[in-house]
């Protein structure tokens, strides 16, 4: 068998594997069975990442996460970061917390980290999955013009968004999806090849449009599954805490857009900074490596304080 067979026969063994898992875990779910119960959300995601992933493969060689190669721990890790930076938001905003997660801290890490590791790769693999259906009303359109004045101000508006969420959470809360995402794309703009800058220059909204749409998608997927685990989150939206949709208030779903978009800026950030360390001084990667994983222990530890609503005993098996 040639090598292109081989790959493909096992992408379709772990098409096959997942998509037996995503089912196994809902039965596993309807029988209470541990850890699948507790950590429902995190199995039902990760069984539903390596499908999709496969599946792009198998149809157009295109997956998102098996193209990462070697790159995919470092994937997994700015994943977990970049969510922590929203859960470190939250200890001001208080716009959702956990329920029902082990009283045990070393489960309850690893159900944190696996959670928030799964979120940048669904997101981008369910990307790649729509760039490859060619969804309609892709159009080019009438470029943007970014020069550097309107930079200046679009960072300025980034950071007093931020500022205003965080010092007025009760009418400004939502406003941290959009300072985030300003920010993250203008770093991806001088940083690296792609951002959602460029394209608009360039009068191409192709992307943006995908990801308007990915974010409804995942984010509606991420709360349907949220909503049948024992442990979960719950929200608490000033004004807005009505018509819920499985946990979330409907009008929350209009984050969702925003933060696939600071998804791909992100990521492309990431990339590029990890090629700036890449040609600097091991001293300096190690030193960033190092601050990476102190921000994580702080991070997750300010969870605990802040974020969990209400702890359960876990017992293995059910």
């Amino acid at each position: 068998m040639s090598r292109q067979g081989t790959h493909k026969s096992l992408c379709r063994a772990m098409l096959t594997v997942a998509l037996a898992a995503h089912a196994g875990v809902w039965i596993f779910l309807y029988l209470r069975m541990e850890p699948f119960h507790t950590f429902f959300c995190s199995f039902a995601s990760w069984s539903f990442l390596i499908a999709l992933a496969s599946w792009n493969e198998l149809r157009s060689g295109g997956s998102f996460c098996l193209g990462q190669g070697k790159r995919i721990p470092f994937l997994l890790f700015v994943s977990i970061l970049l969510w922590l930076l929203f859960e470190v938001c939250n200890f001001r905003l208080l716009n959702w917390r956990y329920v029902g997660v082990p009283f045990e801290q070393s489960l309850r890490w690893v159900g944190y980290l696996a959670a928030y590791a799964a979120i940048l790769p669904t997101i981008l693999e369910v990307e790649r999955l729509f760039a490859a259906l060619k969804l309609p009303g892709e159009k080019r359109a009438r470029p943007l013009l970014l020069d550097r004045g309107v930079q200046v101000r679009l960072a300025l508006l980034g950071i007093l968004t931020i500022l205003a969420a965080l010092v007025s959470p009760e009418s400004a809360f939502a406003l941290i999806w959009i300072g985030t995402l300003l920010l993250f794309d203008l770093l991806a703009f001088h940083l690296s090849p792609d951002s959602h800058a460029a394209r608009l220059i360039e009068g191409d909204y192709s992307r943006l449009f995908r990801l308007v749409i990915v974010g409804f998608v995942c984010g509606l997927l991420s709360e349907f599954w949220n909503y049948w685990a024992g442990a979960k989150w719950i929200y608490s939206l000033p004004y807005f805490q009505f018509a819920k949709v499985f946990e979330m208030p409907i009008l929350g779903y209009l984050v969702f857009p925003f933060f696939a978009l600071t998804c791909f800026s992100a990521w492309q950030t990431a990339l590029a900074l990890r090629d700036i360390l890449a040609r600097g001084r091991w001293t300096l990667r190690l030193l960033v490596l190092v601050a990476g994983l102190a921000f994580l222990g702080w991070a997750l530890s300010g969870i605990d304080r802040h974020a969990v609503a209400t702890y359960q005993v876990f017992r293995m098996g059910g």
